[in-house]
């Protein structure tokens, strides 16, 4: 009796015998073969597949790499601050964008880094800047004391100073 229903559930099958031989030895589930389907849609190569093996949680968590933008906070009025600092194997980034009302005093402290875990530059490091309707600076200085300083800032809009700046510094 089994054997007759398989043979009429065959008999109704759409698919192949080339097919059905490809899915020999298959045991998952047709959810797994949909979402090989809809992976090799994104354009994932094999290769960029393969260096996947082995990968076990968020790979900035497995290199090492951690958020340490609370360690930074603003000063003298440098407000509408957006900032992102992450820390890895000695070295910082930091990115950051943000205004004041008016063009500020040259050496200004636009952000101070508190000293918790040793974060703060071992050298002086100078990184460049960039802006909004020409706005600029010759600089900013991150300095070994924590204290991010604006030097020779240019203000050619008349309005609010803005300043973005991105860089790398190296810590203890």
């Amino acid at each position: 009796m089994t054997h007759a229903r398989d043979l009429a559930a065959l008999a109704r099958t759409t698919s192949s015998v080339a097919e059905l031989n490809k899915l020999d030895g298959f045991t998952g589930v047709v959810a797994d073969l949909n979402y090989a389907k809809d992976l090799k849609a994104t354009g994932v190569t094999n290769t960029e597949f393969d260096h996947l093996d082995g990968v076990t949680s968020n790979l900035q968590t497995q290199l090492g790499v951690t958020d340490k933008s609370s360690l930074f906070t603003a000063a003298n009025g440098f407000t509408g601050t957006t900032l992102k600092s992450y820390a890895f194997n000695g070295l910082m980034f930091v990115w950051f964008g943000g205004y004041f009302p008016s063009t500020p005093a040259n050496g200004t402290t636009i952000w101070n880094i508190s000293n918790t875990g040793g974060y703060r530059p071992v050298e002086l490091t100078l990184f460049p800047t960039s802006s909004f309707e020409g706005d600029t600076a010759q600089f900013v200085k991150f300095n070994t004391d924590g204290t991010v300083q604006i030097e020779s800032p240019l203000n050619l809009s008349n309005g609010a100073l803005y300043l973005t700046v991105n860089g790398w510094y190296r810590y203890a």
